[in-house]
Formats: C-alpha cells, sequence, structure tokens
C-alpha cells in the first residue's frame, strides 16, 4: 500500500472539504420559483403533529382535527399570512406539542445542539486517541521481556489443555 506524505494527505482532506461543500451547497439550492399554495399548504402541514394521532404529522393523517387544521393552514396561505405567523396561529391555538420543527431559539435549540456538539467531540477526540495509539505502537512496538513470558506461559497452558483434551 503507498503511504502519502502529510502534505498530500491534507491536501486530500481539503478536497473532500470542498466535495462535501460543493455537495451541500447544490443540495440547497432549490429550483428557484417560488413554492405554489398547494406546497406551501403541503409543507406547513409537515411541520404539525395531529392533535389526535400518536406520531402522525397533519399532512399524513385524516383524523377530524388535521383536516381541520390542513383547512385553516390552506385559507391563511390563500389570504397570504406568511409561514411564520401561520405556525404562531396553529401553535397559540393548539399548544406547543403540536410543532413537530423545533423553536430555533431559548432553551429548545440547546435541546438540538448539544448532541450535535458532543457527537463531533467524541469523533475528534476519538481521532486524537487512535493517533496516539498508533504512534504508541510505531514508536514502541517491541515486546518487553514480561509481554515475553505472559505469551509463552498462555501457550505453554494452552498446549497442556489441549493434551488433557485429547486424552479424555
Amino acid at each position: 500500500m503507498m503511504r502519502l506524505g502529510r502534505r498530500a494527505r491534507r491536501v486530500l482532506w481539503a478536497l473532500a472539504l470542498v466535495c462535501l461543500a460543493i455537495v451541500f451547497a447544490v443540495a440547497g439550492r432549490g429550483d428557484g420559483k417560488p413554492p405554489t399554495q398547494a406546497e406551501r399548504v403541503e409543507a406547513l402541514s409537515r411541520q404539525f403533529a395531529c392533535p389526535e394521532c400518536s406520531g402522525q404529522s397533519v399532512a399524513a393523517s385524516n383524523a377530524p382535527a388535521a383536516r381541520n387544521i390542513r383547512g385553516a393552514v390552506a385559507d391563511m396561505v390563500a389570504q397570504g399570512v406568511p409561514d411564520e405567523q401561520i405556525r404562531g396561529r396553529i401553535t397559540d391555538r393548539f399548544g406547543e406539542e403540536v410543532s413537530l420543527v423545533p423553536a430555533s431559539d431559548g432553551v429548545v435549540s440547546l435541546v438540538w445542539i448539544v448532541p450535535v456538539v458532543v457527537a463531533v467531540v467524541a469523533v475528534v477526540s476519538l481521532g486524537l486517541v487512535l493517533v496516539r495509539w498508533r504512534r504508541t505502537i510505531g514508536e514502541g512496538g517491541a515486546a518487553s521481556e514480561a509481554d515475553r513470558a505472559l505469551v509463552e506461559r498462555f501457550l505453554a497452558e494452552r498446549q497442556e489443555a489441549t493434551e488433557y483434551e485429547t486424552l479424555r
């Protein structure tokens, strides 16, 4: 296997990050057209949980309450009410628990940010530990006399156990 130098690895990582940024930029771009009223109603309906159904969005449910919410959303969209005001009116009427989209401010945002930060820190820490471990093995890879004695004793005990089993 070919070993790359430190500089080559850095260049490859930079290229990977650039490619990832390009993918996110292209994926995040819409088609440039504003959404139709039906698309807005559908998108907003997916952001609310049905108050009668467990685990279903208003868009997926056929319960009377879900149909009423979809109708109210459609009426507000037809009147030109902005999405944020529609979200506010629905959550004011049915409570914050119907919102499937987390709030992006205050303590609630920490519920979504902290796990991501913890995961990133864990992955980086694991990477650092593995790099140090690899360096330690590379530097002191030779076994000590105590290690050799331990292996010899284990192999001898294993050989005795195998011979005992074949004699039985």
